[in-house]
């Protein structure tokens, strides 16, 4: 529920109740910002909301900012192979697929596939994102995007890229958890 809430909420304004025309509840950017900074949101969640769900060009870059910290912290703490790799693309790549995910191909992003017969057309939901509209990457598009050789993103960092997935993940359910938390304390 409350992902679905958030998907509709962007900068300008937001409609919670789809179904009421005159009496809609108008959320800004401004609100939204102001809801993510109650309670113990950490920053980089908070800079992870407002870049997924604002479009706020300062909390791209401050996220990015961050990213490239945490991944050069964990190169050199786990040591993981870069090779002729740039911290900058591997950052650039997680921020594609974590935050802001890659449309499905086979769906265009919709969920649906329309499939028309000789005179009845039919919908379905799509095989290959489970009619989220999402997809991933091919592993060669990753380590282009990701400027590593094939070999070595096969070989080391399909792996190490799946870890910095979880860590976006993670900051994306410290995100659903403040916002429920924010809703209960609404009731």
């Amino acid at each position: 529920m409350v992902e679905i809430l958030l998907t509709k909420m962007n900068p300008k304004s937001c409609v919670l109740n789809e179904r009421a025309k005159v009496t809609a509840v108008q959320i800004t950017g401004y609100d939204i910002a102001a809801a993510l900074s109650f309670g113990q949101l950490s920053k980089p969640a908070y800079y992870f909301a407002r870049a997924k769900y604002c479009d706020d060009i300062q909390a791209i870059k401050k996220l990015e900012e961050h990213l490239i910290a945490f991944i050069q912290c964990e190169i050199t703490m786990n040591n993981w192979p870069l090779g002729e790799g740039s911290i900058a693309g591997i950052t650039e790549l997680v921020i594609k697929e974590g935050v802001y995910g890659v449309r499905c191909k086979k769906c265009k992003g919709n969920g649906n596939i329309y499939t028309k017969h000789t005179k009845l057309s039919s919908i379905e939901y799509c095989s290959r994102c489970n009619g989220s509209g999402f997809g991933a990457l091919s592993q060669r598009e990753r380590a282009r995007t990701a400027d590593i050789p094939l070999t070595t993103w096969n070989r080391h960092w399909e792996r190490n890229f799946q870890y910095l997935l979880g860590y976006v993940e993670e900051l994306n359910s410290q995100l659903l958890r403040h916002i429920n938390k924010q809703f209960d304390n609404l009731n």
